[in-house]
C-alpha cells in the first residue's frame, strides 16, 4: 500500500476447515488488473473483508457500510470504493478463512444471493459507465 500509494488494498487468502487444515489453493486473482477486478465486481463480491486494509480517508470519502444491507454490505462498500479509488491487490495469501456448515454465508445463502443481486443491479449502470470511460 505504501509503495504504490493505495488508499485501499486486499490480499489473497486460504480457506481452512474446522480442524485448521488448509482446504483451498490461494483464493484471489492470479494476475490482477483493474479490468479483471471490474469484471469480478459485476459478477459478485471478489474481496474477503478479512483481507482488506484502507486508509482513514476512505470511509471519510466513501462513507460507512450501508446498514440496510444485512448480507451484502461489504460488496456494496467495495463497489463504492472502486468507483472512487484505485484498489491495490497483493497476490499473497495472508489470511486463513474458516469455512464451516454453521457460517452465515452457508446458512443464509439464498438471502445472500438475493441481496447481492440487488447490489449488482444498483451499480450496473455505474460500472458499465466506468468501463466505457477507462
Amino acid at each position: 500500500m505504501k509503495n504504490k500509494m493505495y488508499m485501499f488494498s486486499y490480499t489473497n487468502y486460504f480457506c481452512i476447515n474446522e480442524k485448521n487444515r488448509i482446504i483451498s489453493d490461494s483464493v484471489g486473482p492470479l494476475n490482477y488488473s483493474t479490468e479483471e477486478f471490474l469484471n469480478s465486481l459485476r459478477v459478485g463480491c471478489p474481496i474477503n473483508g478479512s483481507t482488506i486494509m484502507m486508509r482513514r480517508e476512505v470511509p471519510e470519502s466513501v462513507g460507512l457500510f450501508d446498514e440496510s444491507l444485512r448480507y451484502a454490505n461489504d460488496y456494496d462498500y467495495w463497489v463504492r470504493v472502486f468507483l472512487k479509488f484505485e484498489i491495490g491487490h497483493l497476490n499473497i495469501p495472508l489470511t486463513l478463512y474458516r469455512v464451516h456448515t454453521k457460517m452465515g454465508t452457508k446458512q443464509y445463502l439464498n438471502d445472500v444471493l438475493k441481496e447481492s443481486g440487488k447490489v449488482k443491479q444498483k451499480y450496473k449502470a455505474k460500472l458499465e459507465k466506468y468501463l466505457k470511460e477507462k
